[in-house]
């Protein structure tokens, strides 16, 4: 699912004028998407914000924060890692675009973390012949073990005409490999 949000999130800064960089190093603005299922996630984006703190002192540029942890862990995001300039949860990705087509000059964090709804991207392909379909987002279940509800939010569906309208624009683009995302796709 983070693959396909990211790479939703790389057609919309594109299209709002924003490139990629050849590399992060000589990035105006570095994004960690991140994802809070495994302590293992979280402890390599903890060694990314130390890498990249090191960084800012060499450049200048902007580092944001967006996803699960941005959720999950705003406010220990906000007292350990004070170089983050942009903090983005789950429901406010649609947010961070309109912020950064308007530029991102401000001294202080832009913290994009309350309300908000999820929203459903196009355009996840990964290969030349691959794609990514988002269908739902979020859990019911509350399970003990898992933490998906808290930073996902409760079950949303897409319509399924819209599913199958993406699968088809997908399928005369030469698309022949569909993979449906979800959190609980059984829903």
């Amino acid at each position: 699912m983070n693959k396909a949000e990211s790479e939703w999130l790389e057609n919309e800064l594109r299209q709002v004028g924003w490139n990629r960089a050849p590399s992060a190093e000589g990035a105006d603005l570095v994004i960690l998407n991140t994802c809070s299922v495994r302590r293992t996630a979280e402890n390599r984006i903890w060694g990314r914000l130390g890498f990249y703190k090191r960084e800012k002192i060499k450049r200048p540029f902007k580092l944001a924060v967006m996803g699960c942890m941005g959720e999950r862990l705003k406010e220990e995001l906000l007292n350990n890692a004070p170089h983050v300039d942009i903090l983005v949860g789950n429901f406010r990705k649609k947010n961070f675009i309109a912020a950064v087509s308007r530029g991102l000059d401000a001294d202080k964090p832009l913290l994009l973390t309350e309300g908000g709804e999820y929203v459903f991207g196009e355009l996840h392909s990964v290969s030349g012949f691959k794609a990514f379909v988002p269908i739902m987002h979020g859990c019911n279940n509350f399970c003990s073990y898992c933490i998906v509800p808290y930073v996902r939010g409760r079950e949303v569906s897409r319509n399924p005409d819209s599913i199958m309208e993406e699968i088809f624009r997908l399928e005369k683009k030469g698309i022949r490999e569909i993979t449906l995302l979800g959190q609980n796709v059984n829903s």
